[in-house]
């Protein structure tokens, strides 16, 4: 008789894991956006993967049945740059072409998936381009888009006429410009703006126009107010009406606007549980947003947030009723349309990775993958799920996280032993981390480790005034949360079987994620053992004087006390307090930084400060730079070696020998 072997007891953090490092840093790619066109009778699909093995390189993919061809030349790269944060490079026009801008040059071209062939657009030096959308009537063809040029804090919308290779007229004036798009008739334009006393989500404005002999005319503010109410994904329905969402309810709901009498009205007044709370839209800081889609006139298909979590939802206007549309996906980045029935959703399981699929509003059974972001073939079997949590704020009122307990078919921890805890913290500040599957929280969670995610106060997918609690407030509220999380997981209060260990406790994040890391650090307020910044900031100052123009004054709403206006004196006072270079002296948990050479949103500069500042005050630091990375590592070796380090980095800190 064959002996059954169960598995094996080992420490927590010493779990040999099922994922490779390498093969995960080259294997993960993320599916940008996806497009589908009926060529002859056939569905074909046009989807941007932006590959790890190939340093971040954007290409563009055709698949017809199943079988894949790249038909992006490897000299370019379909990437925008507008703001920093880019997307929105490529758009199909009615007839399937697509068009996109490369990312070296920022030229713009037509592509014609079939054949190949690429063709000028426009190419300007010194700008940048995105958000395309075309308009074709009675021969003619025009192209609408955001144009930026950095050099000169310049934003606006430009309308290039593709046979003449020139702009014919701009909109400009306001500081930031995103979203252009024509009505179906060709004689109206939308388009989203705002100024630098706001950011998207906090007060963009919907204006139209109408187009009128090569110009845009009668310029008309539809919705948004600075400050107050923030409108987002603003698109023409098939039945001639403009489409948004606002917040102006506290979250983000769908409208519709006549352009004959310009009248406002809801779309759906309920239908869904928990209606009044559920989100249409996230705050976009990339361009392209797209979470809802016209089937037809009449049927909207849209993905939805409640606590972070998404879920799918159909609309008959003329019933003017959401109704639930079962889906196992939990994390939806987009969706697109394919027919009346049919629609693509890039999005994540709780235990399968993110992947492009087509489905069917009429047959919950079918579902095609077009694309998924991994190349690893995993059993979901040695996946953790992730668990909702409820903590208990400083405050009293309540904190939300995910939490992903150490799981590995071939391991268990010591009988009476608490797993160490990694506590991440996401970056933004003004975004969240939702319960998909995610291959790096795995990696961790397969070597033994609880991995959780903090949305703290100030995350989006609870509504505007959780994701406003962080205003003047950040550094302090956010550093708060991940200790009362912390405190709580390891309390009593928290039940047997997700509890960790209070003295193997870390805490990580990336950009403004790693902000709240080195704040944590410095408040001291949880006895953390170890920490990991990724490309944080630590100086709030030069954080101002540094950065870009889309977040210059992003600094003043999230710390500057609502509704006063500072001194410049005061201002620096503030800075300095919120900066955690000059407290280091308080830091006593090892403390790692990662950060790229080239990475403009938080310089190189603001790493070296803060390492030299915690070595001053004889803690520990440890510095990698990765040559070439900007904010955000994309090369596979710089993956890799990332993992590397903060594998070490844990295990000496946080796992028991």
């Amino acid at each position: 008789m064959a002996i059954i072997s169960g598995p094996a007891t080992r420490p927590y953090g010493q779990w040999d894991s099922l994922i490779e490092k390498g093969l995960l840093a080259s294997a993960d790619n993320d599916l940008v956006d996806c497009f589908a066109y009926n060529d002859s009778g056939t569905t074909t699909f046009c989807y941007l993967e932006s590959r790890a093995s190939e340093g971040g390189r954007c290409v563009i993919v055709r698949d017809v049945n199943g079988d894949k061809e790249d038909i992006l030349d490897e000299q370019l790269d379909a990437q925008s740059k507008v703001h920093e944060y880019g997307r929105a490079a490529v758009t199909q026009t009615k007839d399937g072409r697509l068009i996109f801008v490369d990312a070296d040059s920022q030229a713009v071209y037509y592509l014609d998936p079939k054949t190949k062939e690429v063709h000028l657009v426009y190419q300007e030096s010194g700008s940048r381009f995105a958000g395309f959308d075309e308009l074709g009537i009675d021969g003619k063809t025009w192209i609408v888009a955001v144009h930026e040029k950095p050099d000169e804090q310049y934003n606006g919308l430009v309308l290039i006429e593709p046979t003449t290779l020139s702009i014919i007229t701009k909109i400009s004036g306001a500081d930031f410009y995103t979203t252009p798009k024509f009505s179906p008739d060709g004689k109206w334009l939308s388009w989203l703006q705002w100024d630098l006393e706001d950011m998207p989500w906090t007060g963009a404005q919907l204006f139209v126009a109408q187009f009128q002999d090569n110009q845009f005319i009668n310029h008309r503010r539809i919705a948004g107010e600075p400050v107050i109410e923030s409108i987002s994904q603003p698109r023409w329905g098939l039945d001639g009406n403009l489409y948004f969402v606002s917040d102006r309810t506290g979250y983000y709901k769908l409208y519709k606007m006549d352009t004959k009498d310009f009248c406002i009205l809801p779309v759906g007044t309920g239908g869904l549980d928990n209606y009044e709370e559920i989100e249409f839209s996230s705050p976009e800081w990339k361009l392209g947003a797209r979470t809802y889609g016209f089937l037809s006139p009449n049927l909207i298909v849209a993905a939805y947030l409640y606590q972070a979590g998404s879920g799918l939802a159909l609309i008959n206007l003329d019933k003017n009723e959401w109704t639930e549309l079962p889906t196992a996906y939990v994390e939806i980045s987009y969706i697109n349309i394919v027919s009346s029935t049919r629609f693509l959703l890039y999005g994540a399981m709780p235990d399968s990775p993110k992947e492009i699929v087509e489905l069917d509003i009429h047959d919950s059974s079918y579902r095609r993958v077009i694309a998924a972001s991994t190349s690893l073939k995993l059993s979901r079997d040695i996946f953790s799920v992730g668990k909702s949590i409820v903590f208990p704020r400083s405050n009293a009122s309540k904190g939300y996280a995910w939490l992903w307990s150490p799981h590995n078919p071939k391991f268990i921890g010591p009988s009476g032993e608490l797993p160490p805890l990694i506590v991440q913290v996401h970056g933004g500040p003004t975004s969240h981390v939702g319960p998909g599957l995610d291959l790096m929280k795995q990696y961790w969670t397969s070597r033994g480790y609880a991995y959780a995610s903090v949305n703290y106060g100030g995350s989006s997918g609870y509504g505007r005034k959780y994701r406003d609690d962080l205003n003047g407030k950040w550094g302090e509220l956010d550093a708060s949360d991940a200790a009362s999380f912390a405190e709580y997981m390891c309390s009593e209060e928290c039940p047997l079987g997700i509890r960790a260990s209070r003295g193997q406790v870390g805490i990580t994040g990336w950009s403004a994620g790693g902000y709240t890391v080195l704040r944590a650090l410095t408040l001291n307020t949880f006895p953390w053992r170890a920490g990991a910044s990724l490309y944080g900031i630590g100086n709030i100052t030069l954080l101002e004087q540094d950065t870009h123009k889309f977040e210059s004054r992003y600094t003043r709403i999230l710390f500057d006390p609502p509704g006063e206006d500072l001194t410049d004196e005061e201002r620096s006072k503030l800075y300095h307090d919120k900066s955690p270079q000059y407290f280091a002296s308080n830091i006593t948990a090892a403390t790692l930084l990662l950060q790229g050479s080239e990475d403009k949103v938080v310089p190189l500069n603001q790493a070296e400060e803060m390492k030299n500042e915690i070595e001053k005050a004889g803690q520990v630091a440890k510095l990698v730079v990765y040559q070439g990375e900007g904010h955000g590592f994309r090369k596979a070796e710089s993956i890799k070696d990332m993992l590397d380090q903060m594998e070490q980095w844990w295990s000496e800190y946080l796992a028991k020998s």
